[in-house]
């Protein structure tokens, strides 16, 4: 739903940890040259997704950011520690 907005060239999706076995969804974006702003991202999801698949709290990072396994897959580990230190920083 995210990654089909133009200005959005990929997405990924983390949970972290929040307490007991609550888990904040973390939408982590790699913009394009034409960003979209956080409040039209959360709008869309808004539209499409169900309470509980919205992430609450996005981060944008570069394509550099995301650590790709031998697969060339990226690595939800990788992910998950890098939006909980952007997280940390705000």
């Amino acid at each position: 739903v995210l990654g089909a907005h133009p200005g959005v060239e990929a997405v990924y999706v983390v949970g972290l940890p929040e307490g007991g076995q609550e888990q904040t969804v973390v939408a982590l974006v790699v913009a394009g040259p034409q960003p979209p702003s956080e409040g039209e991202l959360r709008a869309r999801a808004q539209e499409s997704l169900s309470h509980y698949k919205r992430p609450s709290r996005y981060v944008f990072i570069e394509r550099r950011d995301v650590v790709l396994g031998p697969t060339s897959k990226p690595q939800r580990g990788a992910l998950a520690e890098l939006a909980a230190h952007r997280l940390r920083e705000t």
